[in-house]
């Protein structure tokens, strides 16, 4: 047995846009960037939001808008 929470975000057409921009631009950057490039992005991410330190921002930054776009499919 387990309790599964559904959560609906809701999101204007403008922030739709806005967010798949954003991922757009995410996702040319993994796929083009040097290993100095990532390893610079992966710094500031832990700078700035002072989480747990692992090496997956890029991605999870990547998948977590596309949850949000509900386009899993992809």
């Amino acid at each position: 047995m387990y309790i599964k929470r559904e959560i609906n975000i809701v999101i204007t057409e403008e922030e739709r846009e806005i967010l798949n921009e954003a991922r757009n631009i995410l996702m040319t950057f993994e796929d083009e960037c040097s290993i100095a490039d990532e390893h610079t992005l992966q710094d500031m991410y832990e700078e700035y939001t002072e989480c747990v330190e692992h090496q997956t921002a890029l991605p999870t930054a990547i998948d977590l808008l596309t949850t949000i776009l509900g386009d899993n499919d992809l």
